[in-house]
């Protein structure tokens, strides 16, 4: 070959080099995007129930809420009644096995959300229901909360789960406090309608401070479809580079 050749033929040599690097560098670029997004595990959303809570049917989440969820109110169901006397809970009354307080999450399109415990305190009344679980969409076994009547409890963790409760996008995590056995049956003549049981702000048994109800974990952002179909396509160019370069 001639001088004249063979510095053509590296020039060639660095422009295929260059294509590739550039390739390369595209599609890690892309596999980056597809890599979920997470925050540190904090305060997802929260609710103040430190107010004047007597007339309130639900209470709306405090701001902010993460980015990525929408947040549900406390509420309640199944045929209990409101406590209107209590500052400072959130108080119900006429319980039974249908009846629930309840809060939560969704997560928005474009989103997951991985939920690690919740900070709150709740507590029956001298007759009050009891025993009280938490279900978390219907299993009383994903977050550990167990209360007995007239008993104190203070915050509620997910159990041997260090990935905590994971929803997806466009799904809800709906956590309900509930009797977990009928009281007739175990030797107290039913709930009387006037005993409560009540919701309260998480007070820190280290300080002795009071903070809101809080769920706690991350949110990460949720590659679209798109971005799946992008890092197909520039692998599939850089491997038609690939092949033409070494067929020469």
């Amino acid at each position: 070959n001639t001088p004249e050749k063979n510095d053509a033929l590296n020039v060639t040599n660095m422009k295929i080099n260059y294509r590739l690097t550039s390739l390369t560098c595209a599609c890690a670029g892309a596999a980056l995007l597809l890599t979920p997004s997470a925050s540190a595990a904090a305060v997802v959303a929260e609710w103040d129930l430190s107010s004047s809570l007597g007339s309130q049917d639900e209470v709306t989440a405090s701001p902010p809420v993460a980015t990525g969820l929408a947040a549900l109110p406390v509420s309640y169901g199944g045929g209990l009644t409101k406590e209107l006397s209590r500052d400072g809970a959130f108080g119900v009354m006429n319980w039974t096995l249908n009846g629930y307080v309840q809060l939560g999450i969704t997560v928005l399109p474009g989103y997951e959300a991985t939920i690690d415990y919740l900070r709150a305190a709740g507590r029956s009344s001298n007759l009050g229901p009891g025993p009280m679980a938490l279900y978390a969409n219907g299993n009383p076994t994903l977050i550990s909360w167990q209360q007995q009547v007239g008993g104190w409890i203070q915050s509620a963790e997910v159990p041997d789960s260090p990935a905590g409760i994971v929803i997806t996008e466009n799904q809800q995590l709906v956590l309900q406090f509930r009797m977990t056995a009928d009281q007739t049956t175990i030797g107290t003549p039913g709930v009387p309608a006037n005993e409560t049981w009540r919701l309260y702000d998480y007070i820190d048994p280290d300080t002795g401070l009071a903070s809101n109800v809080q769920l706690v974990g991350s949110v990460r952002v949720v590659p679209e479809p798109s971005t799946y179909a992008l890092i197909a396509g520039l692998g599939l160019v850089a491997f038609g580079f690939v092949r033409r370069r070494f067929a020469k």
